[in-house]
């Protein structure tokens, strides 16, 4: 089951995944379906969703989930011994969860990003913009504890709710500070927002979230802007890389959209067939068991391999399980990306 809170797009490509994974011996030798459940911002839709999963005993996993934050997702999983496999790892309940296996930081990549920022640039300046919802004002806090220890400061947090219909104000309070922007809302509001900042002339360099903005959301909306880049946390020097691409080209032939939850939840996908054919019996408890004890679990080189018997250090080891940290900034440049920086880890 893929879970999602809201559409990026991402969900259109469920086939693309079924069908590269199936060419390639599916899931032991049956065939992958993948079902999809969104939750549309609902956290009771999002418990349902689990309820869903764990009624099912075909389901195998969850992945490249964003369900809302607050429901009982997780609890319920934990009921079904049942694993939440490469989410995107943003919601106070899945820092401390057993069932949760990240490949990478989740919503840590985009404070990374902002401390990349800073070295790159040379600015101390961040400026930080999200949704006016609670998660988004734990965010400029996470920020200056990561910007902090290279130099640099959140000198103002703007939060826009889903409701705002006029962006030019908001706009406006970003455009009266200098330095680097950390965007951090929804695509839909963040559309919205550039197109308003292009109107006022605004050069600052703003930082998108590579999970859910990709060159093509930057050409259709903005055309070549010289100031977007984004921040990107998968090796695309990688096999991985390669094969996402070919499944792409092969079974969705002039798709433009490379977002990161798309990648995510192919590469879930994909690793949960690898570890089916080691398994004697595939179920979800005997997923959730061969996670729980991976020491190297391969990722087909789009980040290293990972372990998950031991704690990230990073936050004061808030993170239950070693992710990947890495993460590299790149430039858009008419209609593509440039990488810029090299992957590194800025997690304190």
């Amino acid at each position: 089951m893929w879970t999602e809170s809201l559409s990026t797009g991402a969900d259109n490509y469920v086939g693309v995944i079924e069908k590269g994974v199936n060419a390639r011996g599916g899931i032991d030798g049956h065939p992958l379906q993948i079902v999809l459940c969104s939750d549309h911002s609902n956290a009771n839709q999002a418990t349902q969703c689990a309820h869903q999963a764990v009624a099912d005993p075909t389901v195998l996993g969850v992945i490249g989930n964003s369900s809302t934050c607050s429901s009982q997702l997780l609890p319920i999983l934990a009921t079904a011994q049942m694993a939440s496999i490469n989410d995107d790892f943003f919601c106070p309940e899945d820092f401390k969860s057993p069932q949760d296996f990240p490949f990478t930081a989740g919503s840590f990549d985009d404070v990374e990003a902002s401390a990349i920022g800073v070295k790159y640039f040379k600015d101390p300046n961040v400026v930080v913009t999200t949704i006016d919802v609670p998660q988004g004002h734990a965010y400029p806090p996470l920020v200056q504890s990561v910007v902090g220890p290279v130099g640099g400061k959140v000198v103002t947090a703007v939060y826009i709710p889903f409701t705002a219909a006029d962006l030019a104000p908001f706009a406006a309070q970003i455009a009266s500070h200098q330095g680097v922007l950390a965007e951090g809302n929804t695509v839909e509001i963040g559309i919205r927002l550039g197109k308003a900042l292009q109107s006022q002339g605004y050069n600052q360099p703003v930082i998108y979230n590579g999970t859910v903005w990709d060159p093509y959301i930057i050409k259709s909306n903005f055309g070549n802007p010289t100031n977007a880049y984004f921040y990107i946390y998968y090796n695309e020097k990688s096999p991985g890389w390669s094969m996402f691409l070919s499944d792409m080209n092969k079974y969705a032939p002039g798709a433009t959209y490379q977002g990161g939850d798309l990648v995510s939840a192919w590469l879930a996908a994909n690793v949960v067939a690898q570890i089916a054919k080691t398994l004697p019996t595939v179920s979800a408890k005997a997923i959730f068991s061969y996670l729980s004890t991976a020491t190297n679990l391969t990722t087909f080189g789009l980040t290293p391999p990972l372990n998950f018997t031991v704690p990230q250090k990073a936050l004061g080891g808030l993170i239950p399980r070693a992710v990947n940290p890495d993460v590299a900034l790149y430039h858009y440049v008419n209609g593509a990306v440039v990488r810029v920086t090299p992957f590194e880890d800025f997690l304190p």
